[in-house]
Parts: structure tokens; C-alpha cells; sequence
């Protein structure tokens, strides 16, 4: 072939010799026009590394291919964008250490179906911007349990969240190393809905609550009587706020004075 000025190849061969020779594959370059799988009914084996490194060759298959992908955490981390990107192509992962995948907070929300591929189970832990973090936080609420800790990297601002994450994806606020920042606006309802777990925020030592905003038409806030209490602090952040009351009679005699 090196004899040939110029030329083109197409190729059909196993999926298992195509795997064996897919880094030469890939260095044709445009010479490759197509790949044909012989034995299409079966899965390529393939590592992480490969799905990024060798993507140009595997997007020349005719009629699709499906892949299963073996490789340590560290790689499949590094890859993972490149492991989306197969999309339905991927029927599963198996990752073959057990140490923490390293991702982004984007990458939690936008790799999600990658990472819901690896067979098993995996732990993860989290490094971005406090934006990104604030951007993605209902993603790193559903890693659940694989979610070990999330580290803030660069220059440290306030994280702009609403009320219904407070409440909602408390977990992962409460995976964060170090101290962070706040600063939360929601509609009326949602703060009132919410006021417990703004509360719980406002009295964790690393957490600075830097302001509580109502957003849209502002509503009287429906609370109960020990609410006025317990939530003071949180209700000391608003500007100005309305109330109307919801309690038994009981607790409204009680709270009279």
C-alpha cells in the first residue's frame, strides 16, 4: 500500500478484528471510506480510551455497531464526554478498579446516561466552578450515595440557587468541601414551602447565606405558628415579606401572646 501515490480503502472483518487493528484503522484518515462488521449481532469490546481516541474510525461503520466498554476509573472519567456521545450505541461499562470516578459537575448532568451504564455501580467525586455547581445541583442530588464530595476549583462566589433546591437537594449541598456561599431567590410559595430547610442552611457553620429574594408577584407567605419562631432567622433575611397563618386552634391560642 505505502507503493500506491494515493488510494482508498473500505473494510469488512470481524468486530473483534476491527477492536484488534482500530488504532490503524484510525490512522488511515481519509483514506478509510467505510467499515462493514461481519458479525454484527456482536458487541465490539472496547476500552474508554479507545471510544475517544479512535472515534473517527468507529463513526465509519455502515449500519451501526454496539459496544461494550472494560476500563479503569481514571479512563473512564477522562472519556466520559466520549462515552455519551455513543448514545445507544453503549450498552454498558464495567469498570475494573474501584477507585472514585473524578468528574465535573457539568459532566454529572450532561453524561448522565453514560454514567447510568456503568454495571455495578460506581462512586464519583466532583470538581468545578461554583457556578457549574450551582448550575448542575439537581443532577449531583440524583448521583445519590455515589456522590462522595463536591470541591469548588477557581475563584469562590456565591452559588445562586431557589428555594426548592434547598430543600430538594440538600444531600449534595451538604457533600461540599469548605466553605461556600448563597444567595437563593424563589417565588413566595416556594420559600414558604422551603422555610425549614433555608432555616437548616442559615445554621451550618461553613455556609454563608448571603440574602433570601421573592422573585415574580409577591404572595403572603403561608406559615405555621412555629414557624415564626423556629424559622426567625430566615425570615430575617427577606426585605419584606406578608404572612397568613395555617395551625390548629390550639397553636394558634398558644402563640397568641
Amino acid at each position: 500500500l505505502a507503493k500506491l501515490s494515493s488510494y482508498t480503502l473500505t473494510i469488512s472483518d470481524t468486530g473483534a478484528n476491527l477492536v484488534a487493528d482500530l488504532g490503524a484503522l484510525q490512522g488511515l484518515a481519509g483514506k478509510l471510506v467505510s467499515i462493514t462488521q461481519t458479525d454484527t449481532g456482536t458487541a465490539l469490546a472496547l476500552t474508554a480510551t479507545q471510544v475517544a481516541s479512535d472515534a473517527g474510525a468507529l463513526a465509519k461503520i455502515k449500519g451501526g455497531y454496539t459496544a461494550v466498554v472494560t476500563d479503569a476509573g481514571a479512563n473512564i472519567s477522562t472519556n466520559l464526554d466520549a462515552l455519551q456521545a455513543l448514545g445507544g450505541k453503549l450498552t454498558g461499562i464495567t469498570q475494573t478498579n474501584t477507585a472514585a470516578l473524578t468528574i465535573t459537575a457539568t459532566q454529572a448532568a450532561t453524561d448522565a446516561g453514560a454514567l447510568g451504564k456503568i454495571a455495578g455501580g460506581y462512586t464519583a467525586t466532583v470538581a468545578d466552578s461554583s457556578a457549574h455547581i450551582a448550575g448542575n445541583l439537581d443532577a449531583l442530588q440524583a448521583l445519590g450515595v455515589k456522590l462522595i464530595s463536591i470541591t469548588q476549583i477557581g475563584t469562590k462566589t456565591a452559588m445562586a440557587l431557589i428555594a426548592t433546591q434547598i430543600g430538594n437537594d440538600a444531600a449534595a449541598l451538604g457533600k461540599i468541601s469548605g466553605s461556600y456561599s448563597v444567595t437563593v431567590s424563589d417565588s413566595s410559595a416556594h420559600i414558604a414551602s422551603n422555610l425549614d430547610a433555608l432555616q437548616s442552611l442559615l445554621t451550618i457553620s461553613n455556609v454563608t447565606f448571603n440574602s433570601l429574594t421573592q422573585t415574580g408577584a409577591l404572595a403572603p407567605l403561608t406559615l405555621s405558628v412555629g414557624q415564626l419562631t423556629a424559622d426567625a432567622g430566615v425570615l430575617a433575611k427577606l426585605s419584606s415579606y406578608t404572612l397568613t397563618i395555617s395551625d390548629t386552634g390550639a397553636n394558634i391560642v398558644a402563640g397568641l401572646g
